[in-house]
């Protein structure tokens, strides 16, 4: 064998694949056998899939192994930073890696193998003269890869002496990849090459970001071709990749957009701005009304709202149909609907897009368990808040976790509600044996309560509020509050999130006794006075505004400190709408704070962890 070459290279990396992580669940202590630190790649979604792999009930050995290594996967998830887990002895790093954003055709954006591909592409592009190779057995992977653009290198060490078959095949295949690469690099010293090009001080602009962040959403789409969800955080960029499809597909006139919203006043929003972004004619965005119906020629967008789809989608698609328009639905929060609309929806359109507000099977999407069943559990892109700010076009901002405790007569009462709520449930649930295996149990208890008398099942939904009442009402959340607004100069610049009308009282009166201008933007007032209370905020007039909702869309922008959330516990799609409102309406500033109150050891704990992930992509231990 040649003498190996005496060239610098960056640290190798390899992209670790399921089948192989069920062989080597501890992979952060796997001995690679080579001279310099390597970083190994876990794709989140490779974590999501042997998720999946835990519920095989065909084949048990399979699921079994699967657990075993999610065990070992998932810990290491949740303590592992962004520049990844550094291994004994600083022989490299574990990575737990996002799917890439631009993944190019043919590669399919929704194949856990193609993305692991398209990971390792990345990294090549990215360091021209490293190592990435693709750690897998399965033979289809393999060939997609070397066939690739640029080729990836494959390591398939088989079952058989696993370890040695792993590390024999990766330092051959380094010591060739640096032996052609060094060849290629003397063969290039001996051209001039232009001198490097000023580094530009100009400021990215953010819309542009959003364009190529739109842009690499809709490839997803596309992919998918008929039928497609998507769980994207930020109102404004569910807005741009809306606005992209309509101006994409209603350049041929038989296309038409029937675009769903929660409400009237969503309706009419959407509708201005995507007459704003598209710059269509007065006439070709249709808000529709309770009366009539929709001009077939010239429109090129529908706007309904949720409940016009049982008595309007029917007719209004026969109607565009006999006329010839293919009818592409974008529904907005498609995870809220009953799930009878949702089959009307996907079997009435050609094209279906679905903006989910919660994850696939979560307990508050009404819609969910549907979804996730039509779509196999799989979304086409997930995009939180974190990305949009990793992304440069979002406000920049920090998520703050503030644990408080029970004070003692406070504990006392919650452990004996608790205590109560323990008993019933373990009796109900052995009362009715499908509840253990409901995936959500409350309405599942719900619908037994429909067809039977079950007082003590019954009592369960009273123990459960008064249980979550407690937590919410946790006096220590006060203290937390009036440290967090003195710490915020003056005037504080502060939002504090109080949905459930819970705190108002009280924080009024504790916050005026130190000093602090508040005010209270209740649901109650109208456009005018909120808006005037508003304009108060922006120009410091008022310390702290308390929200009972979230404001409307075409307020001004303002700087914006802190958002203070009272308790995780509001539903998570509002939460979720009053972090994207307080983010979209900050100004010039420091990072805006989003402070998460939440008592310890109560189900605010828990909903806090499930905001965090959910919405702002992060990860804490239970």
């Amino acid at each position: 064998m040649p003498k190996r070459p005496q060239l610098h290279q960056p640290h190798p990396a390899v992209v670790v694949d399921t089948n192989i992580l069920m062989a080597l669940p501890a992979i952060h202590k796997f001995k690679w056998g080579v001279e310099q630190p390597i970083t190994i790649y876990t794709l989140d979604a490779v974590v999501d899939e042997l998720r999946g792999l835990t519920r095989d009930k065909e084949n048990t050995a399979r699921a079994e192994a699967a657990r075993h290594t999610l065990s070992v996967l998932d810990a290491l998830q949740k303590r592992a930073p962004p520049e990844g887990i550094p291994l004994l002895n600083a022989t490299g790093r574990l990575i737990f890696a996002k799917v890439p954003q631009d993944i190019p055709p043919p590669l399919d954006p929704t194949s856990v193998d193609h993305q692991q591909i398209a990971l390792a592409q990345a990294h090549l592009k990215a360091s021209p003269e490293g190592f990435c190779a693709i750690v897998t057995n399965d033979q289809e992977m393999a060939n997609i890869a070397i066939s690739a653009s640029p080729a990836v290198p494959v390591i398939r060490p088989g079952t058989g002496a696993i370890g040695k078959a792993i590390r024999r095949q990766l330092a051959t295949q380094i010591y060739w990849w640096q032996l052609f690469h060094c060849e290629e690099a003397a063969a290039k010293q001996s051209h001039p090459v232009k001198p490097a090009r000023p580094v530009s001080k100009t400021r990215p602009d953010p819309q542009a970001r959003l364009r190529r962040v739109v842009c690499s959403l809709y490839g997803r789409v596309r992919s998918s071709r008929h039928r497609a969800i998507l769980s994207v955080a930020p109102l404004e960029a569910r807005l741009a990749l809306t606005a992209h499809v309509v101006r994409t597909l209603t350049r041929r006139k038989s296309r038409v957009i029937f675009l769903f919203v929660e409400g009237r006043s969503e309706a009419e929003y959407w509708a201005g701005e995507l007459h704003r972004q598209c710059r269509l004619q007065s006439d070709a965005v249709l808000v529709f009304g309770e009366r009539g119906l929709p001009r077939v020629r010239g429109t090129k967008v529908v706007v309904y709202c949720y409940s016009q789809i049982e008595s309007r989608f029917n007719q209004h698609a026969a109607r565009f149909a006999k006329a010839g328009r293919r009818i592409t639905t974008v529904v907005d929060g498609c995870d809220l609907l009953d799930p009878v609309w949702i089959a009307m929806l996907l079997f009435g359109c050609d094209q279906f897009i679905g903006f989910t507000r919660h994850p696939l099977g979560h307990a508050q999407a009404v819609g969910g368990r549907m979804l996730a069943t039509f779509f196999e559990q799989r979304t086409v892109a997930t995009y939180t808040f974190a990305d949009a700010e990793e992304d440069g076009w979002l406000r920049p901002f920090d998520v703050l976790r503030h644990p408080v405790t029970f004070q003692e007569d406070e504990f006392q009462t919650y452990r004996e509600v608790n205590d109560r709520f323990i008993t019933v449930h373990n009796k109900v649930s052995r009362r009715y044996p499908e509840l253990n295996e409901a995936s959500d149990f409350w309405e599942s208890l719900h619908r037994i309560l429909e067809r039977a008398v079950d007082h003590q099942a019954a009592s369960l939904f009273t123990l459960r509020e008064q249980r979550e009442e407690l937590a919410q009402m946790a006096r220590a959340k006060c203290e937390v509050v009036v440290r967090l607004l003195s710490e915020a100069g003056s005037p504080a610049r502060c939002l504090i999130c109080d949905l459930e009308r819970l705190w108002t009282a009280v924080l009024r009166r504790t916050l005026a006794e130190q000093g602090m201008t508040v005010e209270v933007l209740e649901r109650s007032f109208d456009a005018d006075t909120a808006e005037s209370l508003w304009r108060r905020f922006e120009r410091g007039k008022v310390d702290c505004l308390i929200l009972q909702d979230v404001p409307p869309v075409r307020f001004v922008g303002a700087r914006i400190n802190r958002l203070i959330v009272m308790t995780p516990l509001t539903p998570l799609a509002s939460l979720a709408a009053i972090v994207d409102w307080v983010l979209s309406h900050a100004l010039s500033g420091p990072a805006v704070c989003v402070d998460l109150l939440y008592t310890s050891g109560t189900p605010e704990q828990q909903a806090m962890v499930d905001f965090a992930d959910t919405c702002c992509g992060l990860r804490f231990g239970r």
